[in-house]
């Protein structure tokens, strides 16, 4: 979901005159991320197995979200872009996590449930 928020929040920060090279800019950088992700990935499960590829995405993914300092504009930027007027808190997001890995969910197959309170 990174990438559909990034891009909009980034050309709304950024000053009018400056708004489409922001945008290549960020643009250029997720895909040359998924990119070059796809390329480590494969390279890490070459060498250490497929295991070790989960394992280090999940300790990445940990450290991404124990960075707790946001700038006060990211989040009203954010806060902007909902529907809600506000950022999901995580109770809401492990509902719905929890939902998808109950049996009653036996039922829902490649589908993409965006969590986003409605963020345009």
């Amino acid at each position: 979901m990174v990438p559909q928020v990034l891009i909009p929040l980034a050309a709304e920060l950024a000053p009018p005159e400056r708004r489409a090279g922001v945008v290549a800019g960020v643009q250029i950088g997720l895909m040359t991320g998924i990119i070059g992700s796809r390329v480590v990935g494969g390279v890490v499960g070459e060498a250490l197995g497929w295991r070790s590829v989960y394992l280090l995405a999940a300790v990445l993914t940990a450290l991404a979200g124990s960075v707790r300092s946001r700038p006060p504009e990211f989040i009203a930027s954010l806060e902007r872009m909902t529907a809600f007027g506000r950022i999901g808190r995580p109770d809401e997001i492990v509902s719905v996590v929890a939902f998808l890995a109950s049996p009653e969910a036996g039922w829902v197959t490649g589908q993409n449930i965006r969590v986003n309170g409605g963020a345009v």
